[in-house]
């Protein structure tokens, strides 16, 4: 499993993989919130995706996911990560968030995201010290301090 920041090593682009791989994994929980409108999603993806900040992940020359990051007012933020549901439940997602998180510490910056209440990566999130700072009706923002010592 690598990073790929730069060209996919297969015909969709970064974006359209990004796209296809957010419509998939946003849909069963977007479905149960509001109804799927793959208009209103699309326009969504639109405005939040940042290729600067996304990189693709890739099992041989297989795209199974992305991941968007950035640094903003002093904290790492995880705007979105994406697996394939072919690939969710093998430890991916762990690895990689456990892989952020001491890039966090090490800055010793603060991580925060936002997740679906419905969502099931939420124990996960928890299990990876993330506590929940704040809610609404149907999402938590969690936020985990940075390791002492970094």
């Amino acid at each position: 499993m690598h990073f790929c920041s730069g060209p996919p090593t297969h015909f969709y682009s970064g974006v359209d993989i990004a796209r296809r791989l957010y419509c998939i994994t946003h849909r069963p929980i977007v479905e149960r919130l509001f109804g799927w409108d793959a208009a209103r999603e699309g326009a969504r993806f639109d405005r939040e995706f940042t290729v600067e900040e996304a990189q693709i992940i890739e099992i041989g020359s297989n795209a199974i996911g992305w991941l968007q990051a950035g640094e903003d007012e002093g904290m790492v933020r995880l705007k979105q990560i994406c697996i394939d549901r072919a690939f969710q439940r093998r430890g991916i997602g762990t690895k990689l968030l456990r892989e952020l998180i001491a890039s966090a510490d090490a800055r010793r910056l603060p991580m925060e995201l936002t997740v679906a209440r419905i969502n099931p990566a939420v124990g996960l999130y928890a299990r990876l010290g993330f506590n929940v700072v704040d809610s609404n009706d149907y999402e938590f923002t969690m936020r985990r301090e940075a390791a002492a010592g970094g």
